[in-house]
């Protein structure tokens, strides 16, 4: 990886990469395109760079994609899943030559990445790009900076699976089509989406030690009185946390149950 240029101000956005291809030795083969959209799903599947959905350039003996990073180590080989690695083994054989990936500056479209110590708790929330969350300071956490979650311990397909299907029942309540039935799934801890969550949840919580929250959805018409005599919906006990106000991102914990909301965004 080429240094990055030191006049750059990280706290602009996101690092922005080009991964480039040499195929001087081998020209053109249709399946090396293949491979690099593999890669291109693996790398965001560990959310190494943002999104799969690049455009490839090709250009005399070179093919270029453009990617963004949370982190200007992101794209290392140590933070791929094991089938990251695999493609990138597969390209570099192909090739005959290494995968270079070389930052090009700062993508200012996205919130920078800033890292912390160990968080004391985690918080698992959807419709975000990384849905995992520090519950101290309320900052994304990409997911590679924890160990594989699934259970063939080579990737984090839980957490995507989980993410993919929160966003789209997002959307069918935000489009109003069925919206009953995707609020009732965001919003109720017994739902078939709030126990895929929260079984993430656990498995996230054992192999880091962290304690880790399930984000409920809630928007209810209800006022603010009525908001604050909410109990935790699983088990009954009040969990309104002391100071609480609209404005914050949690104001209802319950550390039994392991499950987090705030004041609903319809009052």
């Amino acid at each position: 990886m080429q240094p990055i240029d030191p006049t750059i101000n990280p706290s602009q956005g996101m690092f922005s990469f080009d991964i480039l291809l040499n195929l001087s030795k081998i020209g053109y083969h249709p399946e090396i395109v293949d491979y690099l959209e593999s890669l291109l799903i693996n790398l965001a599947d560990a959310q190494q760079i943002i999104t799969s959905d690049c455009t490839l350039a090709q250009a005399d003996h070179t093919i270029r994609v453009a990617v963004t990073c949370p982190e200007l180590d992101a794209l290392d080989v140590k933070n791929c899943t094991l089938y990251g690695k695999r493609t990138i083994e597969r390209i570099e054989a192909a090739l005959q030559s290494p995968i270079q990936f070389i930052p090009t500056g700062i993508d200012p479209r996205y919130e920078p990445y800033i890292g912390q110590k160990k968080p004391t708790v985690y918080i698992l929330q959807g419709n975000g790009i990384f849905p995992l969350l520090n519950g101290d300071t309320n900052s994304f956490i990409p997911i590679y900076k924890i160990p594989f979650t699934y259970h063939d311990e080579a990737c984090y397909n839980d957490v995507r699976f989980w993410n993919n299907n929160y966003e789209r029942l997002y959307g069918i309540w935000f489009n109003g089509i069925h919206e009953k039935f995707a609020q009732r799934q965001m919003q109720d801890p017994h739902s078939a989406l709030s126990i895929e969550g929260r079984a993430v949840c656990q498995r996230i919580e054992t192999l880091t030690g962290v304690p880790t929250y399930y984000f409920l959805f809630n928007y209810r018409r209800r006022s603010r009185t009525q908001e604050r005599a909410w109990k935790c919906p699983l088990c009954g006990k009040d969990w309104l946390l002391e100071g609480a106000e609209p404005r914050d991102e949690i104001a209802f914990r319950c550390d039994e149950d392991r499950i987090v909301s705030r004041f609903t965004l319809n009052s």
